[in-house]
């Protein structure tokens, strides 16, 4: 038996129902998905990290968080690590997230994840 069948018999469908849809299983805490919709809304994240967030999100816009080196290798924005750095000492990974957040719906999603390979290692994130 072939593995598609192996698993669309777990899943009770059949070729019969063509009507049977699947449905999506959301794998978000409802702490993420807090984060996400506080960060979307641009809520403030405190007087002392909005700063940090504006730069990340100038950066963003410059599309400097990984450049190309004359040897035409990825190289990672050092003052955006810095300021990964800067985020977990002070919030942890939460704000880590906030930050994150922002800059995806300021920039986003593609940049976004550039940001987070510069971050990976940082305080617990992983890209």
């Amino acid at each position: 038996m072939s593995l598609l069948r192996k698993l669309t018999g777990l899943l009770g469908l059949t070729k019969a129902d063509p009507q049977q849809h699947l449905q999506a299983i959301d794998l978000w805490s409802a702490e993420d998905r807090s984060i996400t919709e506080r960060a979307h809304a641009g809520e403030s994240l405190g007087p002392e990290n909005e700063p940090l967030v504006s730069e990340l999100i100038e950066m963003g816009a410059r599309d400097e968080f990984i450049t190309v080196d004359q040897r035409n290798m990825n190289v990672h924005n050092p003052r955006a690590k810095e300021i990964g750095r800067i985020l977990a000492s002070r919030g942890g990974k939460p704000l880590m997230k906030s930050a994150y957040y922002r800059i995806e719906a300021k920039c986003g999603s593609t940049l976004a994840s550039h940001l987070s390979s510069v971050w990976n290692g940082i305080g617990g994130w992983m890209s």
